[in-house]
């Protein structure tokens, strides 16, 4: 009698878990990049005075970490839709299953540019990538070999720089904004030069010796601490220093500066993709998850006058724009 009452306790308990998932699971959970926490929860307002479903939940926990929960995570843990400032590579996918993977739809959503910005009483900064290598690198070549990177002011690095610290506020190494920064400026310099051996185009150790100081809660931490530093400069997206271009100037990379024409186009050095990735099937499972994709997918969102250009989101091309439409509703036609 005892075992028995033991096992009906346990499958009740069991059934009243997965009810209470089950209610959370009528609730959009979604988690992702710091970038696009503006993006998500400005399409969530919307969605929410033009529908009766319940108000989506966005967690910022960066996009590392978002990969996980969408891939990883448990019936408790797992989110709904991922934002992510990074494309997800097989690096990231680990050894999850190759159902789970195929399950995956990736939406690209807008386009964004890597601004290193600063205060506007600091200098104005015409910056290379091969600066910012030899500025936060771990090793560099010095006399035909790799050493530990000595440089403390930027002059050391090109004579025309201003004498000042080398001090770059950044976010930490779960953002997806630090990773894209580090390949396309450390990896890529890294790739021109012969010491780094197999390394070249690989290598990707930021400097940790107080030049990089990674800002967990990188959004207002960071702006505070280039505003009230004259010689710091912090790495933030172009939504961010968009919203604040009153406070901190950019710096140019490469001769390009970091404005809407420039990304768009491509020609601006430290420019990449914004994604949403959702599991397809989780779709017909999650009440209205379809319709909020699709308003975040709309034209009225990301077009080339959609609402979310205000906040920073520069759109990708019409043609591109329609193609990603087409693959997501042939994508999902029969969920």
């Amino acid at each position: 009698m005892g075992r028995s009452w033991i096992v009906s306790a346990f499958i009740c308990a069991v059934a009243c878990m997965s009810a209470v998932r089950l209610e959370a699971h009528d609730q959009i959970h979604i988690a992702g990049s710091h970038t696009l926490e503006p993006f998500a929860q400005y399409v969530s307002q919307e969605f929410s005075k033009g529908t009766t479903f319940p108000s989506p939940i966005y967690k910022s926990v960066g996009s590392e970490a978002a990969i996980d929960m969408l891939i990883k995570g448990d019936d408790v843990m797992r989110i709904d839709i991922a934002l992510l400032s990074k494309n997800i590579d097989h690096s990231d996918l680990g050894q999850t299953k190759v159902e789970e993977v195929n399950d995956i739809i990736q939406m690209p959503v807008g386009l964004d540019g890597i601004v290193l910005a600063n205060s506007r009483e600091g200098a104005k900064l015409r910056l290379t990538r091969k600066d910012l290598f030899f500025a936060l690198a771990a090793e560099v070549p010095l006399r035909g070999k790799l050493e530990k990177n000595p440089y403390k002011t930027w002059n050391q690095i090109r004579p025309d720089l201003p004498k000042q610290k080398i001090l770059v506020y950044g976010p930490p190494v779960s953002s997806g904004t630090r990773q894209v920064f580090v390949e396309k400026v450390i990896g890529e310099q890294s790739r021109t030069m012969p010491e780094y051996l197999d390394y070249c185009g690989k290598y990707l150790k930021i400097r940790r010796d107080g030049a990089y100081v990674a800002i967990i809660d990188h959004d207002e931490t960071l702006l505070d601490e280039v505003m009230n530093n004259k010689d710091a400069i912090g790495i933030i997206s172009y939504g961010l220093y968009m919203q604040n271009r009153d406070a901190v100037r950019y710096a140019t990379v490469d001769g390009f500066a970091p404005t809407y024409e420039n990304i768009e186009s491509g020609k601006y050095p430290i420019s990449r993709k914004l994604f949403m990735y959702v599991h397809g099937s989780n779709i017909p499972q999650v009440k209205g998850i379809r319709t909020y994709i699709e308003l975040f997918l709309s034209e009225e969102m990301i077009g080339d006058n959609g609402q979310l250009s205000d906040l920073g989101l520069i759109p990708l091309s019409s043609a591109e724009r329609l193609k990603n439409r087409i693959e997501w509703l042939k994508q999902t036609s029969q969920l």
